[in-house]
């Protein structure tokens, strides 16, 4: 019960990058908007890819299984890292400082 709730959260953030990144794509940060969607999409398939193999390999009870676990809430918690940076450095005022350099440097 309790995995099944974390994995739809896990779900929806990945969802909720994406649907981030394809707002900045419409406010003209296309490049990273492209790169976060294509990011979003690689680490979902890699999610998706350990948890079929911790799932079969804990049937075998191998400690690959145990291993495969691990990665995977690795890469979770490196997206939502990835996540939280990304709202973080798009909000905060440091953004700001950097576009104003770009204007005085055009």
């Amino acid at each position: 019960m309790i995995w099944n709730a974390i994995s739809a959260v896990v779900v929806v953030c990945f969802f909720v990058a994406i649907i981030v990144a394809i707002v900045c794509w419409f406010l003209e940060i296309a490049l990273g908007g492209l790169a976060i969607i294509v990011f979003c999409f690689v680490i979902y398939g890699l999610w998706k890819f350990f948890t079929w193999f911790s799932g079969l390999f804990a049937l075998v009870g191998s400690v690959i299984g145990v291993i495969f676990f691990l990665i995977k809430w690795i890469l979770i918690i490196f997206v939502a890292l990835c996540v939280i940076c990304f709202v973080y450095g798009m909000f905060s005022s440091g953004s700001d400082s950097r576009s104003g350099e770009k204007n005085g440097e055009e």
